[in-house]
């Protein structure tokens, strides 16, 4: 990742924070969100939707080789369709 692009996600992840008091951050994204956020440090609990359909390809949420981000299991929830959402902490 390029330093001003970087630098700007650092400013704009520092630029929430205030903003948010006592409350949470939500940020909806795919995989180059999702790294980006994690390259900062800036994750405090990462929810996933597993939704019940086979691809059998997609896009990876951290590529290979990415720094590793120990995880604990915080909650799950089963819906009537399937559909699985997963709640983690960083360890």
């Amino acid at each position: 990742m390029s330093s001003p692009r970087r630098a700007a996600q650092k400013g704009y992840s520092s630029s929430c924070r205030p903003h948010a008091g006592e409350g949470d951050i939500h940020l909806l994204g795919g995989p180059r969100t999702l790294r980006a956020f994690h390259e900062l440090g800036a994750i405090d609990r990462l929810e996933i939707l597993v939704l019940p359909i086979l691809l059998g390809e997609g896009i990876p949420l951290f590529p290979l080789g990415a720094s590793r981000l120990p995880l604990r299991l915080e909650g799950q929830h089963a819906f009537p369709d399937g559909t699985v959402e997963l709640v983690y902490a960083p360890t």
